[in-house]
Formats: C-alpha cells, sequence, structure tokens
C-alpha cells in the first residue's frame, strides 16, 4: 500500500472523523480497534472508516475523489490519535504514505525531509465492517434546510429517559418531518415539508416511538454537507444520511416520546396576550442579565409587559439589582413573569429573524410560546421560574 497526498488533504477527511473517534483512545472499551480508523485507497479515492464505542452506534464512511496517487491501493487501520497529530505538525505539502505489511503495519509517512513510523497498526479486516439494515422511509432535502430545522430544535433535548434525544414526527399525507425535542422545562420544534420521499412498504414506519440522540444529532447535521441535495433514510432501528462525500449510520433510541401536540393544543387555547420584541436587543439584554447575576447558568429574567414596553429586572437576595426596557409591540393585559434567561437566549440565538412574538397566559404560573412573525415552521414553549 503506498500514495501520494496533500497534507491539508489527508488533514481534512481524518477532521470529519475526528468526533466520531475521539473520547475512545481513553476509555478501551469494546476493543482497541474502535481506537483506530480504516484508511483505504485505490484509484484516486481515499475513504476512512470511523465508529464510535458508545451507544449511539455511530459509524462514519467519508471519501474524497481526485486528491490522491494511488502507487499501491490497499487498505490498513491506524490509530487515529497517532496519525491525527502526526499530520498536524508536519511542514512539507506532499505526504507520502507506505505499508509494506498490510496485516500488521508500520505505516510510514515521508513529508520532505521528515520520516515518521507508525507502529500503531491492524489489518483492515479487524474493523468492524459497515452494518447496513433495511429502511422504511427516505426523504430527500436540501442540507440546508436539514441544519436549519435541527439548529432550531437540538437545544432543549434533555436527559431523562424517553426526552434524552430528538423526537422525529412525520406526517405521511402532508409530507412533513417535523423535529421536537423537550426537557420537561421547554419545548422546541421546527419542520419542513419534504418534496421527494420514498415509502418501501404501504404502512407508515413507527418514527413516533423512536428518538435520535443529542450526539447523533449533532452528527447529522455536521455530515449534511454543504452540497445541493441529502437523503436520511430511517428504519426499524436506525437511521442513514448520504451526502456528497459522507455516510452516516446511526442507532435509534427506544423509549415513547411524550404526547406534545396535546400538550401544545392545550397551550393554544390559554395564551391570551402577545409581546412582539426585537430579537437582537432582547438577547442584548439577556447577555447583561447573565453577566451581572452571580449565577449565571440558572439567571431568572423577570419581565414585566404593558402597553408599550416590558421592562426587565433582575433580583438576588431580595433587592433589584438591574432594569431595563425595551419598546414593544403589545396586545391584551399587564403580566409580569419570569423565565430562565440561559432558556430565552438558546431561542434568540437559534432564530435569524428581526422579531420574535411571546404569547403569554394570563398569569404568570402559565406557560409562554414563542413564536417568529410570519413563520409556522417552528415553536417554542419555555415553562415560567417563580418570580424573584
Amino acid at each position: 500500500m503506498k500514495f501520494i497526498i496533500n497534507r491539508k488533504d489527508l488533514s481534512t477527511i481524518l477532521q470529519r472523523v475526528q468526533s466520531i473517534v475521539s473520547g475512545q483512545a481513553s476509555k478501551e472499551i469494546k476493543g482497541p480497534i474502535l481506537n483506530h480508523v480504516k484508511i483505504d485507497v485505490a484509484d484516486s479515492r481515499i475513504t476512512v472508516t470511523a465508529s464510535g464505542a458508545s451507544g449511539e452506534g455511530l459509524t462514519l464512511v467519508t471519501h474524497m475523489n481526485d486528491c490522491v496517487q494511488v502507487l499501491e491501493p490497499g487498505s490498513i487501520c491506524v490509530k487515529f490519535a497517532r496519525i491525527f497529530n502526526i499530520v498536524k505538525v508536519l511542514g512539507h505539502e506532499t505526504c507520502t504514505i507506505s505499508v509494506e505489511d498490510q496485516m500488521a503495519g508500520p505505516m510510514i509517512i515521508n513529508n520532505g525531509r521528515t520520516d515518521v513510523t507508525i507502529d500503531e497498526c491492524r489489518a483492515a479486516i479487524d474493523f468492524p465492517p459497515v452494518q447496513g439494515f433495511s429502511t422504511d422511509l427516505t426523504l430527500k432535502m436540501t442540507p440546508m434546510e436539514l441544519k436549519r430545522m435541527i439548529s432550531e430544535s437540538e437545544f432543549s433535548i434533555g436527559k431523562r429517559q424517553n426526552l434524552n434525544g430528538m423526537h422525529v414526527d412525520f406526517n405521511i399525507e402532508t409530507k412533513r418531518l417535523r423535529f421536537v425535542s423537550t426537557d420537561a422545562n421547554r419545548m422546541s420544534w421546527s419542520e419542513s415539508t419534504i418534496s421527494e420521499l420514498t415509502m418501501e412498504s404501504g404502512e407508515d414506519p413507527e418514527l413516533n416511538k423512536k428518538l435520535i440522540s443529542a450526539k447523533a444529532v449533532s452528527e447529522i447535521k455536521r455530515c449534511s454537507g454543504d452540497g445541493e441535495e441529502c437523503t436520511l433514510s430511517f428504519g426499524d432501528n436506525g437511521f442513514i444520511l448520504e451526502s456528497d462525500e459522507m455516510l452516516l449510520i446511526g442507532n435509534m433510541l427506544g423509549g415513547l416520546f411524550p404526547p406534545y401536540q396535546q400538550t401544545l393544543n392545550k397551550l393554544y387555547k390559554s395564551v391570551s396576550n402577545i409581546a412582539t420584541l426585537d430579537r437582537l436587543k432582547t438577547n442584548a439584554i439577556c447577555d447583561r442579565v447573565r453577566t451581572i447575576a452571580l449565577n449565571k447558568d440558572n439567571a431568572s429574567l423577570n419581565m414585566h409587559f404593558s402597553e408599550q414596553e416590558v421592562l426587565f429586572s433582575l433580583s438576588q437576595n431580595g433587592k433589584r439589582i438591574f432594569e431595563d426596557h425595551l419598546e414593544i409591540d403589545y396586545e391584551g393585559n399587564p403580566v409580569e413573569i419570569a423565565f430562565k434567561c440561559q432558556y430565552v437566549q438558546d431561542i434568540l440565538k437559534a432564530l435569524e429573524s428581526d422579531l420574535v412574538v411571546f404569547h403569554l397566559g394570563k398569569t404568570r404560573d402559565e406557560a409562554c410560546i414563542v413564536r417568529v412573525p410570519s413563520r409556522s415552521n417552528c415553536e417554542y414553549v419555555i415553562m415560567p421560574m417563580r418570580l424573584s
């Protein structure tokens, strides 16, 4: 096995799998082979495969075309941390990599006048094979739309069982894909209409019984690429994401997500006050509150809504230590309510709109619905805190 590759290209393809492999080296669980990546070279293509040892069952296969000159095709497993860290510090533009014994190595990297030997190699046959599975539903969408949906809903994924992942809610009749998450204190959902889908059977897939773990959600967003299209497929127990240069396979979590739509329907009937706020100005005030608060992670943001403004305040030890005012458009009766400041900011940072709309109940004890004007494809719910 011998090939020539630009150092930056090699570094780029190794960076793609870093988050899949990272953390395995220190744990030494389920066999040290998972500390390795499998490298295949043939024709003018290099392919790198990585698998994680955690319950997500994540496997990433990524390739780059026309970036490698293959002198002798072949495959080898090499310890990821070793090759990744070595490639980062090499100074010459071109690397010549050779492996005489593809069953045990070593791997020799020539970079200008520098030669590095990596002994931590294994035969490619030792690496776990990529496990495919039958899929019930295949969706095609733009990576930009998929990333938008995840970014607008991932931050409220909880840690408790049945809440510790992103809920996939798909409506076959309307071709609507919705991602929903909640940690019991807040809820987020974002959706999109899918133009192209394929069902392998006439039955609806049991998506409502499955969750995608927070780690897998993050990898789906990262691996969806920047091309014109990506494909997301679901089976009974797993998902497959295919983009231009990456194939990501992972498990889905078991458990039954709570009937969130029932909760939303009740809230829709209870809200009676509507406040429209400038998103960036509100976020700046949240920044100030969290900076001033002694415990910024649990800072309570008091908000007093009235006809033309909202009064933001922060109190500690029974004493008000911060006040700020913001002009708003308001419909309804005055309401004073408090939210965890971080929860409000998470919503504001996930959106790109100029304005946000708070739909409030009649009392300080009722949940608030946050929406974006002129958009119906995302929504948020925040439970209130005790006023300080």
